[in-house]
Parts: structure tokens; sequence; C-alpha cells
């Protein structure tokens, strides 16, 4: 997966292509991402600076450093200095990355995506020719055996804790056991392949189509035990700060005086993970928001001051005063309230008029009628998706599919989008921001009058924030199918 040429060009705030200025031995590194990593992990791990300062001065010591050159600024100061770096560039080579990765206990791996450039601008499309290989199947042990792991050459800038990696696996190949803070999407584009979640012994295989979505603190790998070559789409959000939700969740339980509400959601959530699936509701079928929670963040969100582009967060009030200049009496500042602590039950069937208070599409709400579970969820094609109703969605042409299980406390939404046609989706924009991967045919993402182009021939992405307005359209006359991944936090 070699990159190629520089292919960057500005659109009206978008961003097409781009690739890293040189990747040979040594890259140019930013400064701020690389120690808000270092510090995320030194957390994830417990330790204090003091331990990770003990091991930086033995290995320096000892002259584990003596072949490369770190840049004295970074290292003049010790760990504190490289965990506060503000903006900037650092040059690193092969051997500072392991330095690197033996003195924070990192995974290896989870330092090349440092390697790619941040990308001005809205929007970035990649192309698979613009990916940048970082390990090949004769890669040092850390990658794995037999394991071509390649890097987006861009990314888009304020994405910095999003990572997206294309992992090839030669036949019987596999790739190092690892573990990283937030979560992990592993989607099978082609072969077969088990992935394994070492910690809990959950062994899963997946098929072209069929995709893991995991709680990535556990240890994971993945093997291919399928007859040829195996090709994965892995996309990591690391959430490195307090806001993801699992994590505040635990920190929130972890303190002394944990609120009732808080409580009062351990002990459903504890309930639903003990009770027999056959009694979790979804054998019922659509009928009610099981996930309550999981739509009480999503609705925290779009009120959050940030979404709405306002000085302060939408109230309790001001959802009521919206809900009676549409027209519905029924909603008060009571029924909010609970609604936001995942105490409301709430029928399929209200989600059209909630989403009309928030301002938001339907399609949105709809995947919280499925259950969530811990650790991981596997999703594979054909049985384990459900099409949206057509109310739900408006247009024509348009096939809006979600998957019948999500992860618990997860910031990460999935839905696969089948175009006919002309078909497009109806405009909106959430928090966070989107992800599209073509699996087939050509899709065109319009952002008022810009527009950005994808393809699965190319075997592309496009990842966009998507507070600002927006529709993808089949441009051709050949169906177009594609993954969508937001990513809310």
């Amino acid at each position: 997966m070699p990159g190629g040429a520089s292919q960057e060009q500005n659109l009206e705030g978008l961003v097409v292509g781009g690739m890293p200025p040189g990747h040979g031995s040594a890259a140019r590194v930013n400064r701020r991402e690389l120690a808000q990593l270092l510090r995320a992990f030194r957390k994830h791990r417990n330790e204090t600076v003091e331990l990770v300062e003990t091991r930086l001065q033995q290995a320096l010591s000892g002259g584990a450093a003596t072949d490369f050159a770190f840049g004295s600024l970074l290292f003049a100061t010790g760990v504190v200095e490289m965990e506060s770096a503000e903006e900037g560039a650092i040059e690193l080579d092969l051997g500072a990355f392991e330095f690197l990765a033996e003195v924070y206990k990192i995974p290896r791996l989870m330092l090349d995506p440092l390697l790619s450039v941040r990308a001005e601008g809205n929007c970035l499309v990649q192309s698979r020719d613009e990916f940048l290989e970082v390990g090949s199947a004769r890669a040092p042990a850390y990658y794995g055996d037999g394991a071509c792991y390649a890097v987006a050459g861009s990314r888009l800038q304020g994405a910095e804790e999003v990572a997206v990696v294309r992992l090839e696996l030669q036949r019987g190949g596999h790739s190092d056991a690892h573990a990283h803070p937030g979560d992990e999407l592993l989607y099978v584009r082609e072969g077969n392949v088990e992935v394994r979640l070492l910690d809990t012994g959950l062994w899963t295989r997946l098929g072209p189509g069929d995709y893991v979505h995991f709680d990535a603190e556990q240890l994971h790998g993945a093997w291919n035990v399928g007859d040829g070559r195996a090709e994965l789409f892995i996309l990591r959000f690391y959430q490195l700060g307090p806001e993801g939700t699992r994590a505040k969740f635990l920190a929130s339980l972890r303190a002394q005086r944990p609120s009732p509400n808080l409580l009062r959601r351990a002990r459903t959530e504890l309930a639903a993970t003990v009770a027999p699936f056959t009694k979790r509701g979804a054998q019922r079928g659509p009928q009610e928001v099981v996930d309550r929670f999981g739509l009480a963040r999503l609705l925290a969100l779009v009120c959050s001051r940030g979404f709405q582009r306002t000085a302060r967060n939408s109230s309790l009030k001001d959802l009521e005063k919206r809900a009676r200049w549409l027209g519905y009496e029924q909603y008060h500042k009571g029924f909010f309230d609970r609604l936001h602590h995942g105490e409301k039950p709430v029928e399929v069937e209200e989600l059209p008029r909630l989403a009309e208070v928030y301002g938001v599409e339907p399609m949105l709400l709809f995947e919280f009628v499925y259950p969530a579970f811990r650790n991981a969820v596997a999703v594979r094609q054909p049985a384990d998706w459900d099409r949206l109703p057509e109310e739900f969605l408006g247009g024509q042409g348009v096939i809006y599919s979600l998957p019948r299980r999500r992860l618990a406390d997860s910031d990460l939404a999935i839905a696969s989008v089948e175009l006919g046609a002309g078909a497009e989706t109806p405009l909106n924009r959430h928090p966070g921001q989107e992800i599209l991967l073509p699996l087939e045919g050509a899709i065109e993402v319009r952002f008022g009058e810009a527009r950005v182009e994808a393809n699965s021939t190319a075997d592309a992405f496009v990842h966009y924030h998507s507070g600002t307005e927006h529709r993808v359209i089949n441009p051709a006359i050949h169906p177009a199918r594609l993954l969508v991944v937001r990513l809310y936090g």
C-alpha cells in the first residue's frame, strides 16, 4: 500500500487527498498530539510521572537513545516536558518510536498514526494509494506475523483522537495482541478472520462485510483463518480526554458520593447485563427504546452549546417551549428531565416527534431501539441488520439499515446505507464526526454548494465534521452502498 504523490486541494474548506511530505526513516510528528497520546496511555496504566521518568532515565543512561536524535527540547526536562508540549513539530525516526513505546509501555503500532499529517478543512477524502505503509509482512514482531499495517496519509484537523488503519494479513498471519483506550471497529473487507479478545476469551469469526465493535481496553488481535489473504478496515476512537461515555461513567461511579441518578443507571445496566438474552426485549422487535442511556447521551450532546452554536446549552425550559410551539403539549420540563436521565420509556412512534423537538433527523434516534451489550458485539451480513421504516427517513431510493445490537456506553453509531440511482439522504447535521466507507459504487457528499466524491474502486473513505449540514448522493446510474460510522464524542 504505497503512498502516492500529494493530491491536496482546498474546496471551500474541504480537503481531498494529501500525503505527508516524506515517510522514509524519519518523519515530522506534531508535538502536542504526541504529548497527548503519551499522557493518556500513562494515565490509562495508572502510572505516575515519577515511574515513567525513572524508566526514561534508566533507558537514557543505558545508552538506548544514542543512535538517534530526539531533539534536546523534549528530553531536557524529561517526562513533564514531553507530556506538556505545545504546537510544533519534532523529527522522530524508527528508533525513537520504539524507544517511546518501551518507556511508556505503549503498543508500538499505536504510535504510527502520528505519521499522518493534519489536513486543514472540514472534510477529508483518502483513497487507498494515499495510505502510508508502516509495517510489512517482514516487519518487526510488534506488528504480528504476516501482518501489514497502513495508516491514512492525512488526518482531519480536530479529529486527533481518531485513527484510520488498514490491516492486511497473509494466509495464517495475525496481528500483535494489544490494548488501548477507547473503542475499536474492525470491518472485514476481504477474507475470513478470527478476532480474539484475550482478556474475556471471546473469539469470533468474521467474513466479508462483517464487523466487530468492542471496548479496546481489553487485549485483542486478529488472525487470518481463511485460505487466502485478508484485509480489514480498522477505526480506533481513542477518546484520550475525559469526555468518553464509558470513561465518564466509570469516573463518576468512583466518586465518593455518586448521585442517585447515577446509581440508578448502574443498577439498571447491571440488571440488563445479567438478564437472560430471551428477557432483554430484543425478541419483541423495535417497539420502544431499549438503550435509554444511549439516547440520553445523544440528546445531551444535541443540546450542547457547541452543537447549538449558542452561548449556552439548550435548557429543559427551551425544550418545553419548542415542544409547545410545535403543538406537543404532552412534553414538559419533567418529561425532558427524565428523558435526559434515561428514566423515561419511549415508544418507537414517539421518536419522530422528539427528533422534531430536538432539531435532528429521526434516523439518528432509531438505533437506540436495539439492545446494548458490554465488552463487544459482532454484526454479520445480512442477518444482523434491520431496515429503518421509510417514515423515519424520507426520500426515494434510500435503504437505511441498522445493526440489531450495539456496544453499551459507546460513542460510535454504525449504519449501512444503499442508494439507488440519483438517490440522496435527508439533509442533516449532528454532533461529532462522520466517516463514510463506500462499499459499492460512487457517492458524493454535499455541504451546501461544496461537494466531495469518493468511490469503492479507489477504496476511499470520507471523514468530516458532521455539525455542518450535509447529505450523501449517488450521482451514478448504478446503485451505491456504504458503511456509515458516527463518532459522537
